[in-house]
């Protein structure tokens, strides 16, 4: 893997390089650069592929159409980025800071994305079916019509997150944050939302929506009393918890 460095990044771009197979380029601060970057990139595609850009900074990037499957930006920086219409397939997004980012229409399957933070952070129809989001600070986070079947988000905080019309089969929500979290017409057919050992912390769901969503052939005996009772889910304190479930 041939290593680069921020200037010879830079040098590259301005002489109309834009695919990058099999580079390296780790701890690259390219925050004084970005305007340059934007602009040397308009209108272009830029392609990263099974390139490692880990721990780098790259804030209020506009990369639209950016290809980057398999590619490693672990602990990477990318606030208000725009990453619109890319693909991100396999890559590696661990622990990285997506504030803010677009990901609209995006391709992220099978992408590791554990502990990421993406604050307010659009997936709009976005793809990330098998995706890891375990352990991710995804608050306002907007799924609206994404792809997440089988989509692992273990331990996030999903609350205020906007799932309306996303298909979440047999995805992985378990001991996860949902506070006043937007199913409305979401599909989450075989969807973990609790385990046993998490019946406790329903309270995490407080004021979550669910309505007209599809909750069948859920393997969850919690989700299948919901679906049966009311569509609106608004437990609110450990006392209702407990009665609602007859804990």
């Amino acid at each position: 893997m041939q290593e680069l460095t921020v200037e010879l990044f830079l040098d590259a771009l301005r002489e109309g390089i834009r695919s990058f197979e099999s580079f390296k380029l780790e701890g690259g601060d390219f925050t004084p650069h970005i305007p340059e970057i934007n602009e040397l990139l308009k209108n272009t595609e830029l392609s990263l592929v099974r390139c490692k850009f880990k721990k780098c900074i790259f804030p209020g990037l506009e990369a639209p159409k950016l290809r980057a499957p398999e590619s490693d930006f672990m602990l990477s920086q990318f606030p208000q980025a725009n990453f619109a219409e890319s693909n991100f397939w396999k890559a590696d997004l661990r622990g990285c800071d997506l504030t803010s980012c677009n990901f609209g229409a995006s391709r992220l399957s099978s992408a590791k994305m554990s502990r990421v933070v993406a604050r307010s952070a659009s997936f709009l129809r976005a793809n990330l079916m098998n995706a890891d989001l375990g352990e991710a600070d995804l608050y306002e986070a907007d799924f609206l019509e994404a792809e997440l079947t089988a989509c692992r988000f273990l331990r996030s905080n999903l609350s205020f997150a906007r799932f309306m019309s996303a298909t979440l089969r047999d995805a992985d929500l378990s001991c996860s944050n949902l506070e006043e979290a937007n199913f409305w017409k979401a599909n989450l057919e075989n969807t973990k939302l609790f385990r046993p050992e998490n019946l406790e912390k329903a309270r995490n769901m407080a004021y979550a929506f669910f309505e007209n969503t599809c909750l069948s052939e859920s393997d969850e005996k919690v989700v299948q009393k919901l679906l049966k009772e009311r569509n609106l889910f608004r437990i609110v304190n450990d006392e209702e918890v407990r009665e609602f479930f007859k804990l």
